[in-house]
């Protein structure tokens, strides 16, 4: 996984919009540009790819317009960045030790796969808690795991109401919690450490990274997706920066900004029991009203 980041996965998102516009070709689909969505890292993957493609002669552009779905790509808010650029120096430091996977995943897979098969046993990774319980905390709770400065979380939970970082939620507001345990258990076990320093880096602002160098000359349509309990309406000030002139924006936010913390989560945007009217009705008609 050495050297494995953004530019590569920027590279195989280009390959693969140009091998589904070739399969839609040959059967009779039509070769138009497409519509690419970008969720979590793979918003950040979706600017670059706009932003490389600006570089490219009109015909070899492979895409009409952009979905960024609760991920930004620079934040206007200083104490945001400065959180990314103390979690450079963790990446660097990791890069430089050699470290070039990073295996949380395996972390979650783990907290995931006990909170199925022994939900009633002490977990082991959250001393007085349940494998169940431990699995919901782990998910809702996502921005005390990660020390985020924002209260951005996997699911929003219910339960008591919040009074302290220590809560543990009893089931999940939005989302069926099975759902959640399979995420936690299909999240990829390694990923490229490299990636984690790219998108750091990219969010802190300070710390030159080329991948969006092209970000100002992105006019294609853009639609912002945002989850309340994500990274929710931090995320407009990125489609500001480009030179669209089409730009859509919307958030789906159920809590006063004071429990933020109980909010629309960042992956209940597609797995909220809800999320068909919520979410992808308006990219629906988004998508319709660009055809």
């Amino acid at each position: 996984m050495k050297g494995w980041g953004v530019e590569k996965d920027t590279r195989h998102a280009e390959i693969a919009l140009s091998v589904a516009r070739q399969i839609r070709l040959i059967t009779d689909q039509g070769v138009g540009p497409l519509h690419l969505l970008g969720f979590s890292y793979g918003g950040v993957i979706a600017y670059s790819v706009g932003g490389q493609e600006t570089q490219m002669p009109h015909l070899l552009r492979n895409v009409k317009g952009l979905v960024a779905a609760d991920m930004p790509m620079k934040f206007k808010e200083k104490f945001i960045r400065d959180y990314y650029c103390s979690s450079v120096v963790v990446d660097q430091a990791n890069l430089d030790a050699g470290v070039y996977s990073d295996d949380s995943g395996l972390f979650f897979g783990g907290v995931g796969e006990l909170a199925v098969s022994a939900p009633d046993d002490p977990s082991p990774f959250f001393p007085g808690l349940t494998n169940y319980q431990a699995a919901l905390f782990g998910g809702t709770s996502t921005w005390l795991l990660t020390g985020s400065p924002i209260f951005w979380h996997f699911n929003a939970g219910m339960g008591e109401e919040f009074v302290d970082p220590n809560w543990v939620p009893s089931d999940l507001r939005y989302t069926e919690a099975r759902l959640s345990l399979d995420l936690d258990q299909a999240l990829p076990p390694h990923e490229p450490m490299q990636t984690d320093f790219d998108v750091d880096a990219v969010l802190c602002g300070a710390v030159n990274v080329p991948f969006d160098n092209h970000l100002r000359e992105i006019a294609f349509p853009i639609l912002y997706v945002g989850a309340g309990g994500g990274f929710g309406e931090y995320g407009y000030y990125t489609t500001s920066l480009t030179a669209s002139k089409d730009i859509t924006k919307f958030t789906v936010i159920f809590q006063p900004d004071a429990q933020r913390m109980l909010d629309f989560g960042h992956a209940d945007l597609f797995m909220a029991k809800g999320a068909e009217t919520l979410v992808w009705q308006p990219i629906l008609e988004w998508l319709k009203a660009r055809r």
